[in-house]
């Protein structure tokens, strides 16, 4: 598999496994902060713009946090199963975490995509 997707930066290191940002995340991530900010007024009349944007700042950390823990979660299950995960990788509209090689049974492979279906 891929060590470091082309166009991707290292922002962290969690469980010795290596979190990436690709340039495309950054786009989203600004998208979905204007979004919420434009749609707060009109839900909430009484805040401020500052305030609004702050809260559509968080919500969306907290979004692309979920992502993140979603992967991290299959990226722990495969490393249970002693397959070695390098790095993972936010998208534009998801992540993948990079495995070094492919699950080494049946088992395995199950277990991963079952935790797939149920996060």
């Amino acid at each position: 598999m891929l060590r470091n997707v082309p166009g991707s930066v290292r922002i962290a290191r969690l469980f010795g496994i290596d979190i990436n940002i690709h340039f495309s995340w950054i786009l989203i991530f600004f998208l979905v902060v204007l979004n919420l900010a434009d749609s707060f007024p009109q839900q909430f009349p009484q805040w401020s713009n500052q305030k609004g944007l702050v809260v559509a700042s968080i919500t969306a950390f907290l979004f692309f946090g979920s992502v993140l823990g979603h992967e991290l979660a299959h990226s722990l299950v495969a490393r249970r199963f002693q397959m070695s995960v390098s790095s993972i990788t936010l998208f534009l509209l998801g992540g993948v975490a990079n495995l070094r090689k492919e699950p080494p049974s049946v088992t395995s492979r199950r277990s991963t995509s079952t935790l797939r279906r149920s996060t």
